[in-house]
C-alpha cells in the first residue's frame, strides 16, 4: 500500500520563488495535480505530470528560473518520481 505522508512534495514550496507568475502558478498546478494522480493511486499519471513539470523547469532554466533553483526543482522532482516508482 503507498500512502502519501511517503512522499515529500516540496517542490511546490520552490515555484513561488520563480520570477514569472504564471510561470509559478503553472509548475505549482502541476504539483498539485500530480499529487491528486498520487493520492488516487493513479501512479503512471503522477510521473507523467512530474515529467512535464520537470520539461517546464528545464525550459525556462535560466530564463525565468535562476538555474540553482531549476536544478533544486529538477532534483526534488526527481527525487519524488524514485520514491514513488515511476519508470525511466
Amino acid at each position: 500500500m503507498r500512502s502519501s505522508r511517503l512522499v515529500p512534495w516540496v517542490v511546490g514550496s520552490g515555484a513561488a520563488e520563480v520570477t514569472d507568475v504564471a510561470l509559478g502558478t503553472s509548475l505549482a498546478d502541476k504539483v498539485t495535480i500530480a499529487q491528486g494522480h498520487f493520492a488516487a493511486s493513479e501512479i503512471e499519471s503522477a510521473c507523467i505530470t512530474l515529467n512535464g513539470f520537470i520539461s517546464q523547469v528545464s525550459a525556462q532554466r535560466g530564463k525565468k528560473i535562476d538555474p540553482a533553483l531549476a536544478d533544486l526543482l529538477t532534483a526534488d522532482a526527481n527525487a519524488i518520481k524514485t520514491a514513488i516508482a515511476c519508470g525511466s
